[in-house]
């Protein structure tokens, strides 16, 4: 989790320590989004406003893993991740919630890339 601060050089983000919580997707959450996997496909449903996906998450990328296509999402507002299976007929499969500690690793990462400040909590 990322906390704004102000400092005498501007502002800048404090990383606070892993928080396993924190980094878990909730349960309700994966089964609000899978409640939308019959209504379109799953390119629609990426840009479907009021959909599940259009601004309430960032893509992170395609993988294929198990013979199978996936699509990993991370919360904007929390940092935890899930990956989407995309079957082979456009529609969207199983959702599968990225374990804590590799979203964790994944937040790291964002922060290597992002143009802000972010100092580690001790």
């Amino acid at each position: 989790m990322l906390v704004k601060k102000q400092g005498p050089d501007g502002p800048y983000w404090i990383r606070k320590k892993f928080d396993a919580k924190m980094f878990t997707a909730p349960r309700r959450e994966l089964e609000q989004i899978a409640g939308w996997s019959d209504r379109m496909s799953f390119a629609d449903l990426l840009e479907e406003r009021g959909g599940p996906f259009l601004g309430a998450f960032q893509r992170l990328g395609r993988s294929e893993r198990d013979g199978k296509t996936w699509e990993r999402f991370c919360s904007f507002t929390y940092e935890y991740c899930f990956d989407v299976e995309v079957k082979k007929d456009g529609w969207m499969g199983e959702i599968v919630p990225v374990p804590p500690d590799e979203a964790w690793k994944l937040a790291l990462e964002r922060d290597k890339q992002g143009k802000s400040k972010i100092v580690m909590e001790e």
